[in-house]
């Protein structure tokens, strides 16, 4: 929920930046035509400034502080009883947040703290290993020690690797796949496909 909400809110930011009109941004910029529309083309390199960064909110379930927003990406918020959001400025950890997020859940609904490091370690063969992670399609740049997900809401984890051949380092890469319903609908797409397939046979 406050992912989207954040998600919005900069895509309305980005909106507007773009939608200024840009006669002399076309200026000798190769444009295509299209439908009368002008389409911007050119290349453009960003340097996303880490120093930058939002500052999100500190979020606590059921009292336990869970790093940041990113333990929401893996939870599910039907479980949800009460949300309170306190405006001001927290350092935890020496990690500044702009306000703190309390959650308290259903009393038939607990949580499955889980480290990504534990997740590593407990459904990969990387254990020890330089990793990547990914939910739901995000890279996730955080303490990977710190940064908790709710085991409960975990529905597919795909393990992969890729080699910098240069350097001749392995790298990891861990992609999970949540409980939401775009992903439970695709894997049942999946499973009456392979069902279809095998009685066309």
């Amino acid at each position: 929920m406050m992912k989207k909400l954040l998600i919005l809110l900069f895509s309305l930011t980005l909106a507007q930046s773009f939608a200024q009109t840009t006669k002399e941004k076309t200026q000798n910029v190769p444009i295509n035509r299209q439908n009368n529309r002008i389409i911007d083309t050119a290349l453009r390199v960003i340097y996303v400034d880490k120093n930058k960064s939002e500052r999100t909110s500190a979020v606590f379930i059921n009292g336990k502080y869970v790093t940041n927003s990113i333990f929401l990406s893996t939870f599910k918020m039907d479980y949800v009883e009460n949300i309170e959001i306190i405006s001001r400025d927290t350092l935890i950890e020496n990690i500044s947040f702009g306000s703190q997020l309390y959650i308290k859940t259903k009393n038939n609904y607990m949580p499955k703290f889980i480290s990504l490091t534990a997740v590593k370690d407990k459904y990969t063969n990387l254990k020890g290993k330089t990793v990547i992670f990914t939910i739901d399609g995000d890279f996730i740049n955080e303490n990977y020690d710190a940064c908790l997900v709710d085991e409960n809401h975990l529905l597919t984890i795909i393990v992969d690797k890729f080699e910098i051949a240069k350097e001749k380092k392995e790298l990891g890469l861990i992609k999970i796949l949540t409980k939401s319903q775009k992903n439970l609908e695709d894997r049942n797409q999946i499973m009456l496909r392979g069902v279809e397939a095998a009685k066309n046979k």
